[in-house]
């Protein structure tokens, strides 16, 4: 049997976070990277290699009538043109203009020529094992090298999860529980997560009349009556990705849906169930998925475990000498997961319904050499706005994608925003060093006086007040044995 280990979680949001989704979303972008560096940037600088971890762009949801989402609205979802949770028609398309605008990219930059017909070694397309990932892959490819039989590497079956980006714990470590709470009480405070659910109430209420909630057969059936269940819990289960438990839960999947209807449906009031909805209505709808998924794996006892492989395939990438170009397929949470391990700050987005990593999203790495010798990292992410995506725009140099510079917390950049690759290589070997440490059980040796006001909670998580001799224990995060 699976065994099941539950965090009920009572911690404090920082509110504002919240609030300023909506103002932020007005506000201009960061200083504009790739497309906009000057002249006298790139007499200094010579491009060496990309590195790109890109979501998968649009898919379908499982909405038919026997599904939960089907039974959550009395209204009819849009015809998707793929299977359930596969790359839609529409994604194809989006993906292979992302393509056609990178080969455009790498081609002024000189790392490539144009129709390029690479080595083996000088480009690597790697995708988990999911059709919407592969698929994603191969209209990249086809965008970016039309002319090259370009191969696109999994190392799974078809369907399967490859480990690199794996999130389900086959057995959950005994440790995690009572990390996670720690970690949580000082993201968060005390009781954050109910009240991060109770923010979203306006976010509940706007969800339930766009789906017709009331009308329903799930709500009929008095299975699900609304979403006003605030109470918030954290499930580590095997075999599972974290889960959640209250109304974040049950309007998550319901708001991912939406937002994929958005996108798929060419008509705006079949789109919104008959709702003519604002960008700023849809990204109301959005930010619930947003809090889902940042819940599940914003935490760095979970964000280090998820991101180890993927870190370690980066790292690896970044420092091959006969490597020009990589792309990574993916998913929403690896990058959450990704972001949260490498320390990388990700602000709100603008013009985009989706708050921060929106559909197709590409966190891209790019290696720059100076005339010495000097290697450097610029981090960018790059995502197309909800106008590209719904109008279906060519990228070209001079119509990109949105795009901004990202920072990474505790390095520090150069002048033209630049990091030291030996730097961030130290960052990528920091995260995975703690996800070994943490799982090896190995801490700085603290004296029990020196915690004497933390508290201490049991590998169970639960709080205690003093271990008994050879029991282990956490405080602030971090594994002891008395």
């Amino acid at each position: 049997m699976q065994s099941l280990t539950i965090l009920t979680i009572t911690i404090q949001c920082n509110m504002k976070k919240q609030l300023i989704l909506s103002v932020l979303m007005l506000c201009s972008l960061p200083l504009l990277a790739q497309v906009s560096r000057s002249d006298d940037f790139h007499q200094r600088y010579k491009l060496k290699e990309v590195v790109i971890f890109s979501r998968h762009n649009a898919r379908s949801p499982i909405t038919d009538g026997s599904s939960s989402l089907g039974r959550m609205t009395p209204n009819t979802w849009t015809s998707w043109s793929s299977d359930a949770s596969e790359l839609t028609l529409r994604g194809g398309v989006l993906e292979t203009q992302n393509g056609q605008f990178f080969r455009k990219w790498v081609v002024s930059e000189g790392l490539l020529p144009e129709n390029a017909r690479p080595a083996s070694d000088e480009v690597r397309i790697y995708a988990n094992g999911k059709q919407r990932t592969i698929a994603t892959a191969r209209y990249f490819t086809s965008g970016f090298m039309p002319v090259s039989d370009v191969l696109v590497e999994r190392n799974v079956e078809f369907n399967k999860t490859d480990p690199v980006f794996n999130l389900l714990y086959d057995k959950v470590p005994d440790y995690v529980p009572a990390i996670a709470q720690q970690q949580l009480v000082e993201k968060f405070g005390e009781d954050g997560l109910t009240k991060i659910s109770k923010s979203l109430k306006s976010n509940y209420e706007l969800l339930a009349e766009v789906l017709d909630l009331k009308h329903s057969d799930i709500y009929t059936s008095g299975e699900l009556t609304g979403f006003e269940d605030y109470t918030t819990k954290l499930y580590f289960k095997d075999y599972e990705e974290p889960l959640i438990d209250g109304s974040l839960n049950a309007a998550s999947s319901a708001a991912d849906a939406l937002l994929l209807q958005s996108y798929e449906e060419t008509d705006p009031l079949k789109a919104g169930f008959g709702h003519e909805l604002t960008d700023d209505q849809w990204r109301q709808i959005a930010t619930i998925k947003y809090y889902q998924n940042d819940v599940r794996f914003c935490l760095p006892v979970i964000a280090n475990h998820f991101a180890y492989n993927i870190l370690g395939v980066i790292r690896d990438e970044l420092q091959r000498p006969d490597r020009k170009f990589t792309l990574l397929v993916g998913h929403d949470t690896n990058i959450t997961c990704l972001l949260n391990a490498l320390k990388i700050e990700m602000p709100p987005t603008t013009n985009s319904i989706e708050p921060f990593v929106p559909i197709g999203s590409k966190i891209v790495f790019e290696k720059w050499v100076d005339a010495s010798g000097n290697e450097y990292v610029g981090i960018n992410h790059v995502y197309q706005s909800t106008s590209q995506i719904r109008h279906q725009e060519m990228l070209f140099l001079s119509n990109p994608p949105m795009m901004r510079a990202l920072t990474v917390d505790g390095l520090t950049a150069n002048a033209d925003g630049l990091y030291s690759l030996a730097d961030v290589i130290k960052q990528i070997d920091a995260s995975r060093q703690s996800e070994e440490n943490v799982a090896n059980g190995i801490t700085p040796a603290v004296s029990a006086t020196s915690n004497a006001s933390a508290a201490k909670y049991s590998i169970a998580g639960q709080q205690i007040s003093q271990a008994a001799p050879g029991q282990p224990y956490i405080v602030s995060g971090k594994k002891f044995v008395n």
